[in-house]
């Protein structure tokens, strides 16, 4: 699926003009992983967040102990990386490709200038976060 066809369908981008989802995708840089690369690590921080555009990852805590806990796999359209980038900290899990997975990877101040623009796009990405807290603690 093409980057502007699914920010177009994506409930944090669909309330967006054409015009900023264009915005968006040049902002955007396209990054590919095959299956078992390390898309985000655990206490490590990265440049910014990823949204899957094709592949699946799983969601990973403790990576390195002997016994890591996968949390839930996600696909197409889910975002990931976005609490890193929204309080500029180590990430809280690991990301790991399962199969050929293409993301696209938005800059972390593009990111928060396009909230800023858009403050929609915060409030779109509150449920996720939570979503994804409530999947960690229960984890």
């Amino acid at each position: 699926m093409k980057a502007t066809e699914l920010l177009s369908n994506h409930s944090l981008f669909s309330h967006l003009s054409p015009t900023a989802i264009y915005r968006l995708v040049e902002l955007a840089q396209p990054r590919g992983f095959q299956p078992g690369e390390l898309i985000l690590e655990e206490e490590k921080k990265s440049l910014g967040c990823y949204i899957i555009l094709s592949g699946k990852v799983e969601i990973v805590k403790s990576i390195h102990s002997p016994q890591p806990r996968i949390i839930t796999e996600l696909g197409p359209g889910e975002i990931i990386g976005e609490m890193a980038v929204i309080d500029e900290q180590a990430h809280s899990v690991s990301v790991r490709a399962v199969e050929e997975t293409h993301c696209i990877m938005i800059e972390r101040w593009d990111f928060k200038a396009q909230m800023q623009a858009y403050p929609e796009i915060a409030l779109q990405l509150l449920p996720i976060i939570v979503r994804r807290l409530r999947l960690l603690l229960e984890a």
